[in-house]
């Protein structure tokens, strides 16, 4: 709704009917241009044609999808989805986001936990433990191995950048969060320290579609 609202023309896919049907009633209550469409689909088999989009969101799929064919696939669809020239932003979880939240909030001292976070650690394979109230299964990468697929798949890739940075870690932190100061603290944090990207529990890899055949240099 943001881009849309920002004069984009914006095309919304999601795999969760609910998703959707969430999505159409916030934008039927926001009062501003609307998104043109919303669909279920899969980033796998988007129906889109060849060279449609300007830029190309992956939010969910680099993540979800635990098997790299599988997000290969994602990213070949995009890259054909993608004007020559096109901007690809493909967000990921970083390898260490388990890790660095279970020492601060001492969750590393249960060995369930712990056997989660030495799974991520080793092969990138989140696996939720039994009883554990943590995100869903799931892959986490390494910033490298995100800039490694993206590659892979045909573009270039611009930069792999932390999002939130490590300001995430802050005590309190939605109470920091709505005092005016303190946010501009954290957001100025997360500039200084988006070009190292382990700091921050969610990153984007910028990739590009070269504008002729091949790949950009």
């Amino acid at each position: 709704m943001w881009l849309a609202g920002l004069g984009h023309e914006v095309h919304l896919v999601d795999i969760v009917p609910l998703h959707i049907e969430q999505a159409r009633a916030a934008c039927g209550k926001c009062g501003g241009r609307s998104v043109a469409s919303m669909q279920v689909g899969d980033a796998r088999h988007l129906e889109f044609g060849r060279d449609f989009a300007d830029a190309l969101i992956l939010h969910g799929p680099l993540y979800h999808l635990t098997k790299e064919s599988e997000r290969q696939t994602a990213l070949a669809e995009a890259r054909r989805v993608l004007k020559p020239g096109g901007l690809l932003m493909g967000f990921g979880i970083t390898r260490y986001a388990s890790t660095i939240v279970g020492l601060v909030n001492g969750w590393v001292w249960d060995a369930r936990y712990a056997e989660m976070m030495a799974g991520e650690l080793t092969d990138g394979q989140h696996r939720k433990p039994e009883n554990w109230n943590v995100f869903t299964r799931a892959f986490f990468h390494h910033p490298d191995e995100l800039e490694a697929e993206m590659v892979n798949a045909g573009m270039s890739c611009e930069g792999v950048l932390g999002v939130e940075g490590p300001g995430w870690m802050v005590p309190e932190f939605n109470e920091c969060w709505k005092e005016e100061g303190r946010r501009e603290t954290i957001l100025r944090v997360a500039r200084l320290t988006e070009k190292e990207p382990v700091l921050s529990p969610h990153i984007v890899a910028l990739g590009r579609k070269a504008k002729t055949g091949g790949v950009k240099k």
